[in-house]
């Protein structure tokens, strides 16, 4: 039920529902006693939505969204592993905030490539900087949907309050980053 309302706020987009197959998927798999395989998971929910959907696959959502989960798959848990190996015991947590966001960005450069002409030199930073904002920014964003489908309207600038101090941040630092010199590096296209 959670996992249908996470559409109905978020919209039916590839990638919203790529996240909810996914979960739901694996949510099935694990009650069932079964262990499932993330990519597995990942090939079924892609499978299914391109043939419900074919069309999705022109989509630059699904094509970032699948890219990317596939790069967390397979690649984040090793790359981690690696970082971790290079970090002092004090700094283990750092290896999953930079592995994440790596093993994103490098299957999705082609992606990025194709469609922008041009890879983003200071992702890696950026998502550093955002990521202690994005998992509450992300729940209070969800709770603020759902409180402003139930609540009154008068306590709606009091609900929304803090989501919009925390997207201003987030936007205030990516705003900051698309200054600073060469935040792009761009790749000639001829035709």
């Amino acid at each position: 039920m959670v996992l249908l309302l996470f559409v109905f706020l978020a919209g039916a987009q590839p990638s919203v529902v790529r996240a909810v197959l996914m979960a739901a998927m694996a949510l099935l798999i694990g009650e069932s006693g079964h262990h499932s395989l993330p990519v597995g998971v990942l090939v079924l929910t892609l499978s299914g939505m391109l043939l419900f959907r074919p069309a999705w696959v022109l989509s630059i959502g699904f094509q970032l969204s699948a890219a990317a989960t596939a790069g967390l798959t397979l690649m984040a848990p090793r790359l981690e592993q690696a970082v971790q190996a290079f970090l002092p015991d004090r700094c283990q947590g750092l290896a999953a905030a930079l592995s994440i966001p790596t093993a994103a960005l490098l299957w999705t450069l082609p992606l990025q490539l194709l469609h922008f002409g041009a890879m983003p030199l200071y992702a890696l930073l950026a998502n550093l900087l955002v990521a202690a904002l994005l998992a509450p920014l992300t729940l209070l964003a969800m709770l603020s949907a759902l409180l402003v489908l139930m609540g009154p309207a008068a306590v709606l600038p009091v609900l929304l309050w803090p989501v919009h101090q925390l997207a201003g941040l987030v936007m205030a630092i990516a705003t900051w980053i698309s200054h600073w010199p060469g935040p792009h590096c761009s790749e000639e296209v001829h035709s």
